[in-house]
């Protein structure tokens, strides 16, 4: 049976993570450029919630907490984060992938918040899931 706020691909998903990190935690020292990125969509359910799916495929063993390895969880989905950069405000329980259907459109505005972020630029009214992936980046900053 299907876990709440697991899609299909979603399930796939996440029950890869544990072999994806092995795979890079074999790679990691070959290059200081060696990174994961792993970005789950919160869907229907809590952040944390997410964060413990994740926990259970890796056998309740927390997330990775080292340098190169970034878990970034958009709550709701990224569209959420994509509403964002526009300027509008968000509640992170609606889902705005009506509103943003295409991610290719909002280059400009993401690259603009990655340079904020990587310069450490207060930004006002984030999301706080958007606020914790800012935080996430620091695991990889170094590595980019």
């Amino acid at each position: 049976m299907k876990e709440k706020g697991a899609g299909a691909g979603d399930s796939a998903v996440i029950r890869s993570f544990p072999s994806e990190l092995k795979y890079w935690e074999s790679r990691k020292n070959h290059s200081k450029s060696n990174i994961l990125i792993a970005i789950f969509d919160a869907d229907v359910i809590e952040v944390d919630q997410k964060i413990n799916l994740l926990r259970k495929e890796l056998n309740n063993q927390a997330l990775p907490d080292e340098d190169g390895v970034g878990v970034f969880i958009p709550a709701r989905n990224i569209e959420s984060w994509l509403h964002f950069l526009t300027g509008a405000a968000v509640d992170e329980k609606v889902d705005y992938k009506k509103n943003h259907p295409k991610i290719e459109k909002y280059v400009s505005e993401i690259k603009t918040f990655a340079q904020k972020c990587q310069t450490r630029q207060k930004i006002e009214n984030m999301p706080p899931s958007l606020a914790a992936a800012c935080q996430e980046f620091e695991k990889i900053r170094d590595r980019l």
